[in-house]
């Protein structure tokens, strides 16, 4: 009879060691930053390249988007279980390599989900911005040999820094 009472305690206490809660990370936040890259058709007056956002949430909340340089600031609603799309201005884009001040800062009341869709008539990327708390210190730039109809293709990669004097160190695999 012990034995049986001790397997079953001990089998009890492992099923309550696995029923706890379990973290992990989440693409829900209330803090993002994300920018808005080159497009292989680039951006002009006559562009029709647009870059959209879209919020989500399984609450009613509300936030803003502006971009750093304080060239664009828009408030936003979001409404549960619904997409909000914020439609970027052609000064959000990325138009040169080195520093700049686009990067673009997603704020809200309470947790959403926030994705971003760049497109040009049939040429289209999309991304899922992460938000800053679940933010690490090391990525991987995963890219290869483009090919495109339309003719000078690459691939790109932007770093966002999420405080001022942020150091980055770029470590190439493969000549740039």
């Amino acid at each position: 009879m012990t034995k049986k009472f001790t397997f079953c305690i001990f089998s009890l206490l492992l099923m309550l060691a696995f029923a706890g809660p379990v973290f992990a990370q989440t693409n829900k936040g209330t803090d993002f930053w994300v920018a808005y890259m080159d497009n292989v058709r680039g951006v002009t007056s006559s562009s029709s390249c647009q870059m959209s956002l879209y919020l989500t949430s399984d609450i009613s909340t509300t936030g803003t988007v502006t971009v750093a340089d304080g060239s664009y600031s828009q408030s936003f609603n979001v409404t549960a279980n619904q997409v909000t799309e914020v439609v970027m201005p052609q000064s959000a884009f990325l138009g040169t390599e080195g520093q700049s001040l686009k990067g673009i800062h997603i704020s809200a009341a309470n947790p959403i989900v926030v994705y971003a869709h760049i497109y040009a008539s049939n040429v289209s990327g999309a991304t899922l911005v992460l938000p800053v708390n679940t933010l690490a210190k090391d990525y991987y730039s995963i890219n290869y040999n483009q090919r495109s109809n339309e003719g000078n293709s690459y691939s790109a990669f932007v770093v966002v820094a999420t405080e001022d004097s942020t150091t980055v160190e770029v470590t190439p695999a493969a000549p740039l």
